[in-house]
């Protein structure tokens, strides 16, 4: 939507609301409204626009995933939970094909909520308070912080496996939980600080989100590790040792951005697909569904980068050797 700027007296410069949002909002002559600029983008604010949202929801009849989800999903959109009630105490949680206590499922979903705590618990309901102010300044820190435990992942679940530690692997989905608290935390600041407040409206969209796949598929081979009856072998643990460097090189996309960068991370790619493919037939069961894995997450980082921008603009700054502009607002 274009708007004419139109000029006031001597120095002043006007633009008008859109009279949808004016509507929208109930903005009427007389009204302050709070006009930020970050990045290049200007944003105007009325009171009513980033106040969250107080929110009543019934799961009965929903499933132990489905009441995880919901919760998670209305916290990242800027939503305050405020009552959760059910008719059955028990739902059904289809991986472990098990009934759980409802009141579980959402203490175990409100552990990975930054903030939010159960305030009150009855029969069939409970009363949760999110508790937190977010803060803008706070996403890159933490943005930081979530690739940092990635990246551990890694490492920990290397090193259960050359172990045979099934307490290490159990301790991967703590890793997991932590990871996602701050990926939903991040996620949160988007919708109720706006975009503008954060460095994701200069860089490829639904990073986040690619985390967090990733390190659902970390927490997929650790859950899966735990009933392994066979030895993991060296060759599996040094494809594991592969996929974190090559994690940590598209991190450093990010943070640090150089060409070489991606060049490494072709080269690295090449490689875990090369001893995949060359040692095929002597991994067993466990092993295939091991690498398996990791083969979806070297796809996922390649096919991020080349869907979302990041080697169009290398292609602009290269003939200067400068630092992608996108990509080095998360240098800390």
């Amino acid at each position: 939507m274009k708007r004419k700027v139109i000029k006031q007296g001597h120095n002043t410069l006007t633009i008008t609301l859109p009279a949808k949002w004016v509507e929208q909002h109930s903005i009427k002559a007389g009204d302050e409204l709070e006009v930020d600029h970050a990045n290049g983008i200007l944003s105007i604010n009325s009171e009513t626009i980033n106040r969250p949202r107080e929110v009543d929801i019934d799961v009965s009849g929903l499933d132990q995933t489905t009441i995880s989800f919901l919760l998670r999903c209305l916290y990242r959109n800027g939503s305050n939970l405020r009552t959760v009630s059910f008719t059955n105490t028990t739902t059904t949680y289809y991986r472990r094909n098990r009934e759980v206590p409802v009141f579980s499922v959402i203490q175990e979903e409100v552990n990975r909520l930054m903030g939010v705590e159960i305030l009150e618990r009855k029969n069939n309901s409970c009363l949760l308070r999110c508790m937190i102010d977010e803060r803008e300044e706070e996403f890159n820190p933490f943005l930081n912080r979530i690739f940092f435990l990635i990246s551990l992942m890694f490492d920990h679940l290397r090193e259960a496996f050359e172990d045979r530690n099934e307490t290490q692997l159990s301790l991967i989905l703590e890793d997991h939980d932590t990871i996602t608290r701050f990926i939903s935390y991040c996620i949160r600041i988007t919708h109720t600080k706006g975009y503008a407040a954060t460095p994701l409206d200069k860089l490829p969209s639904n990073l986040l989100e690619t985390l967090e796949v990733i390190v659902d598929i970390i927490s997929d081979i650790a859950i899966e590790g735990i009933d392994f009856k066979n030895k993991v072998t060296a060759i599996s643990t040094s494809v594991l040792q592969q996929c974190k460097g090559l994690f940590n090189s598209f991190r450093e996309v990010f943070f640090k951005f150089h060409h070489r960068n991606l060049c490494l991370i072709g080269k690295t790619r090449a490689d875990i697909l090369n001893t995949i493919v060359a040692q095929q037939n002597k991994f067993n069961k466990q092993e295939l569904f091991i690498v398996n894995r990791i083969q979806v997450i070297v796809n996922i980082i390649v096919r991020y980068l080349a869907c979302y921008g990041i080697y169009k603009d290398y292609a602009v700054h290269k003939k200067d050797d400068s630092l992608i502009k996108s990509s080095t607002l998360l240098n800390l």
